[in-house]
């Protein structure tokens, strides 16, 4: 299966990075995002209902902030989270 992913703007509010520091994050979030819908797939996207939209945002831990890559791929475990079958 062929995937590719393209993140055109990442948003971190709260989180003091770089540009070098902010690429390093997007990348990571990429290519881990692109493995995980490799091995698991991904859920039909619906619109989202009224109780998708109250959901609270994703939280990624606190240790994962220091280092870029692993911030990133927390990120896209968020993010898959919300839509694996």
């Amino acid at each position: 299966m062929k995937i590719h992913l393209h993140i055109e703007h990442l948003m971190l509010e709260g989180l003091e990075a770089g540009p070098a520091h902010q690429a390093r994050i997007k990348a990571a979030c990429e290519d881990r995002l692109v493995q995980l819908l490799r091995q698991g797939g991904v859920a039909t996207l619906t619109p989202p209902d009224e109780g998708s939209r109250n959901r609270p945002p994703a939280v990624i831990p606190a240790g994962h902030t220091r280092d870029p890559v692993r911030l990133g791929q927390g990120i896209a475990q968020s993010v898959y989270g919300r839509v694996k079958p």
